[in-house]
């Protein structure tokens, strides 16, 4: 099981990323699936702080503690660079 996972890993491929710091929305997909990712820069580095399949909405970024102004901000910048 870890080895698919490690290579499933490797498929992972990043489709835009919105960065309002010390946040960032990314859109990734592997092989099938698509999703989004909030991530929380911390030290320099970038942590995972909220992952699915499918499309956040704003609620998804309150669950996580993203002020509402920066949550909007982004998830609007970065549905625009998307198309959607």
């Amino acid at each position: 099981m870890v080895n698919q996972l490690d290579e499933q890993q490797q498929d992972v491929k990043f489709i835009e990323m919105t960065i309002d710091e010390p946040y960032a929305l990314v859109t990734w997909t592997i092989e099938d699936l698509r999703g989004d990712a909030i991530l929380l820069r911390e030290r320099g580095s970038w942590r995972l702080i909220n992952i699915r399949v499918g499309v956040f909405e704003i609620e998804d970024f309150e669950k996580v503690d993203i002020p509402l102004e920066i949550a909007q901000r982004m998830h609007s910048l970065h549905h625009e660079k998307l198309g959607y």
